[in-house]
C-alpha cells in the first residue's frame, strides 16, 4: 500500500507540499496533544514559530524535493501534464539579480519599482553584456537537456 502522502483520492494527485507544511504535519498531533484547549490558530503559530527557530531545515526540503518529484512522475504518468517548462533566464534577469541587491543596499528608500526602472535603463546603457549573456547560455544548457529528458520521458 502506497504511503499516506502518495494516496489520492478518487485519482486525484495531490500537489506537493512544502517544507514547512511537512514540518506542520509532523508536529500538529505531539503539538495538539500537549495543548488541546489551543485554537487551529494557535496551534499554527506555535508551529510556525518552532520553524522560524529552527536551524537545519534540510531534512524537511529534501522530503519536499521527494513529493515533488513524485507530483511530477503523477503528472506524467497520467498525460495530464503537458511537460511545458518555464524558459530559461535571460541575460537581463541575471543583470537585474545581481544589480537589485546591490541597489537595494544602496538606496533603500526606493520602492521596487523605481529600483527596477532604473535597473533597465542601466542594461540598456550596458555595452559589454558578456558575462550575463554566459550565465543565460549556461542556463540555456541546462534547460535544453532538461526538456529533452522530460520528452524522453513522455515517450515511453
Amino acid at each position: 500500500m502506497p504511503k499516506k502522502a502518495e494516496q489520492t483520492h478518487k485519482g486525484r494527485i495531490y500537489k506537493p507540499k512544502k517544507p514547512i507544511f511537512i514540518h506542520y504535519h509532523e508536529y500538529y498531533s505531539v503539538v495538539r496533544r500537549a495543548h488541546p484547549s489551543w485554537t487551529p490558530t494557535q496551534l499554527w503559530r506555535h508551529i510556525s514559530r518552532k520553524w522560524s527557530n529552527l536551524k537545519d531545515k534540510s531534512m524537511y526540503q529534501q522530503l519536499a524535493r521527494e513529493d515533488r518529484d513524485r507530483y511530477h512522475r503523477e503528472m506524467l504518468a497520467t498525460g495530464k501534464s503537458k511537460g511545458r517548462f518555464l524558459k530559461y533566464p535571460r541575460a537581463f534577469n541575471f543583470y537585474q539579480q545581481e544589480r537589485y541587491q546591490q541597489m537595494k543596499q544602496d538606496q533603500p528608500d526606493k520602492s521596487m519599482a523605481e529600483i527596477t526602472a532604473m535597473i533597465n535603463k542601466e542594461w540598456r546603457a550596458t555595452q559589454d553584456k558578456s558575462k550575463w549573456e554566459k550565465l543565460e547560455a549556461q542556463e540555456k544548457e541546462k534547460w535544453t537537456a532538461a526538456r529533452k529528458e522530460m520528452e524522453k520521458m513522455q515517450n515511453i
